[in-house]
């Protein structure tokens, strides 16, 4: 099987201050947006490194362009509360 580049980049992982450079909220919003369930939840790579898939942040990245997104993000958040 042959893969491309675009998919080969797909394939990485991001570290949190790199997915944070893409995502625009903090370290503490994007915590409860994991444990809410708003965003992907981390590959533990040893006991104290997590990362995330670079397919999954891109993904979030599209759905967070959708125009009901901001309303689901706020449904959660009142219901954790």
């Amino acid at each position: 099987m042959i893969i491309n580049n675009t998919e080969l980049k797909d394939l990485g992982l991001m570290r949190l201050n790199n997915v944070l450079e893409v995502v625009p909220v903090g370290r503490s919003t994007w915590y409860e947006w994991v444990r809410l369930d708003l965003a992907p939840k981390p590959l533990n790579i040893s006991i104290r490194m997590s990362a995330w898939k670079v397919e999954d942040i891109k993904n979030l990245l599209l759905e967070m362009t959708q125009p009901d997104w901001a309303d689901k993000v706020r449904m959660k958040m009142n219901k954790s509360m």
